[in-house]
């Protein structure tokens, strides 16, 4: 029917030495000190993550995000820094980034498709 049948948000804190990019401070403007104030461990949320996906994946549920492939790449290596194995794949996703590209046929200079 086209309602959410879950969603997860929350910040996890850093791993030690880790610091925010300051092209991703730009684009999300979450601060190392709200991480500290407001995020939690990542290794146990990063696991239950993880499992959340799997356990919908397995019952069919298609898992939506726009740039799966990022989220993936993100997520993952998160799952790396701390211990976990990375699980996930993009392309068992539906990625809205990826599909609106192609739908909503804006270009780039040069021509080619980008990314809305």
């Amino acid at each position: 029917d086209g309602e959410p049948l879950v969603s997860y948000e929350r910040l996890w804190k850093l791993p030690a030495g880790e610091r925010i990019d300051r092209r991703a401070l730009k684009a999300h403007g979450i601060t190392a000190s709200r991480l500290e104030r407001e995020g939690v461990l990542a290794k146990p949320e990063v696991g239950e993550f993880l499992a959340l996906v799997a356990a919908a994946l397995a019952a069919e549920v298609r898992v939506v995000a726009h740039n799966a492939s990022f989220d993936v790449r993100c997520l993952n290596n998160t799952a790396t820094k701390n211990g976990l194995a990375p699980s996930l794949r993009s392309a068992s996703m539906l990625c809205t980034m990826h599909n609106a590209t192609r739908h909503c046929k804006l270009r780039a200079r040069g021509g080619r498709l980008k990314a809305p």
